[in-house]
């Protein structure tokens, strides 16, 4: 059993190693077990998965593998968007949003503060497209797989504190990036 929230603030959790011949590797495909469920309030609720259990999840990755060369891929699950309410009946759909990362791309890590706030989303937005994590209990995030380029940083907290953004974050091909410690401010009534 795998606790998905507890892979935060750059943790992950190694699922599988293996050799596969060099060549062009156009997908891969997840098989979901049964046993998933959400815990609220110290009580299960079950996941139902439509069809994930079946046929699978295609995860499209389309990349060339070189003989000999090592690569890492991660498979960032993004939690809030995966877990869905299914009407007013009480239950809840896991339809997992996943996207494949390779280790050499860009990676942005901070702390926000203090870390009575967390878990706290965190969001990284180029133009139309919206990456995301929260923090784990010591207020630590981490997102990878991010291409080059200008991204604006979003830190949206519960009350009393403060909504926070930061503008023009430049990220390199292949950067691993650590941002100042972010303090929330509480906000005024």
């Amino acid at each position: 059993m795998l606790n998905l929230l507890t892979l935060t603030g750059g943790r992950a959790e190694q699922l599988a190693s293996l050799e596969v011949p060099a060549g062009d590797l156009a997908q891969i495909r997840l098989i979901l077990g049964d046993n998933n469920f959400l815990v609220r309030d110290g009580q299960r609720i079950p996941l139902t998965t439509p069809s994930a259990q079946q046929s699978g999840l295609k995860l499209n990755l389309d990349m060339p593998l070189s003989p000999g060369g090592t690569y890492d891929l991660v498979l960032d699950f993004d939690v809030d968007r995966s877990i869905v309410r299914a009407g007013n009946s009480g239950m809840f759909l896991l339809r997992p949003v996943l996207r494949v990362v390779v280790d050499a791309l860009a990676q942005l890590e901070g702390r926000v503060l203090p870390v009575e706030a967390s878990p706290i989303p965190v969001r990284l937005i180029q133009q139309q497209d919206t990456l995301g994590t929260f923090t784990n209990t010591e207020g630590f995030f981490t997102i990878g797989g991010l291409a080059s380029g200008t991204y604006r940083l979003e830190v949206i907290p519960n009350a009393p504190f403060s909504p926070f953004q930061l503008e023009d974050v430049r990220l390199e091909q292949g950067e691993r990036k650590t941002l100042d410690p972010i303090f929330l401010e509480v906000e005024d009534n």
